[in-house]
């Protein structure tokens, strides 16, 4: 799979098998949450029990980060399409030095068939699950909570 590289700006700027990132690479993360009508996030429970946001995709060449999104959280609810909001766009740094370009997205679920690796929370269980966060969890849930309308 390729992903897309992006430069400092963020402008895109080539793409490279995901295989082969190197650790000075920046490339496009794409992270989405899906809010149910009771006003809950929806978060992913990773295989170490570790919450993530609802969908995370990379971006591909030639598709825009929207498209990325759709195409990610089609595989969590796909008898869905939500309408989606782009939150914004900024970089992330991991603890290992790796810098990503991550666009947030956010739609309105009423899917009752999501998959089992996701529940549903309060905004307030979110927060209180803060330790079992993944680091870019926290970042994009402290830098987006208040743009959600949870």
């Amino acid at each position: 799979m390729h992903v897309s590289l992006v430069n400092e700006g963020g402008q895109a700027i080539g793409h490279k098998e995901k295989s082969a990132l190197l650790p000075g690479d920046i490339y496009h993360s794409v992270f989405v949450f899906l809010v149910t009508p009771l006003k809950e996030v929806v978060v992913s429970r990773m295989s170490e029990g570790r919450l993530s946001a609802t969908a995370v995709g990379l971006n591909t060449p030639g598709e825009t980060p929207e498209q990325t999104a759709l195409r990610a959280t089609s595989v969590i609810s796909p008898q869905e399409v939500p309408q989606l909001r782009h939150l914004g766009d900024q970089f992330y740094t991991a603890a290992n030095g790796r810098k990503t370009y991550i666009s947030v997205f956010y739609g309105t679920t009423h899917a009752t068939d999501i998959q089992q690796t996701h529940v549903a929370m309060t905004a307030a269980e979110v927060d209180a699950a803060a330790d079992s966060c993944t680091p870019a969890l926290r970042f994009i849930w402290n830098s987006y909570r208040h743009m959600l309308p949870v």
